[in-house]
């Protein structure tokens, strides 16, 4: 998604380009705090990852109606939000 983000056109890449690098970013460093958090203490901050993770799958659905990324990337990058999704839910209800 990154890389992409760079191709988008000059007026969408200051604004939701960043907002989507930002997003993508503080899904992946609270990911990284909520796999070396305590098991009394995860299920809180799992449950924040998924409501970021939805923001970006938002965003994302944004940028395909600016059309700033094709129908093609558009799926595959759902795909990855998608099991991106699919794995923090089994690791939620695994609390």
């Amino acid at each position: 998604m990154l890389q992409e983000v760079t191709k988008f056109p000059r007026v969408y890449k200051y604004v939701v380009g960043d907002n989507i690098m930002r997003k993508v970013m503080e899904i992946y460093e609270l990911l990284l705090d909520a796999y070396y958090t305590s098991k009394e203490n995860k299920k809180p901050k799992l449950i924040n990852i998924n409501i970021k993770l939805e923001q970006l799958r938002h965003s994302v659905r944004l940028t395909k109606d600016l059309k700033c990324i094709n129908l093609n990337k558009y799926g595959v990058i759902s795909k990855y939000i998608d099991d991106t999704g699919k794995s923090l839910g089994g690791w939620i209800k695994s609390m």
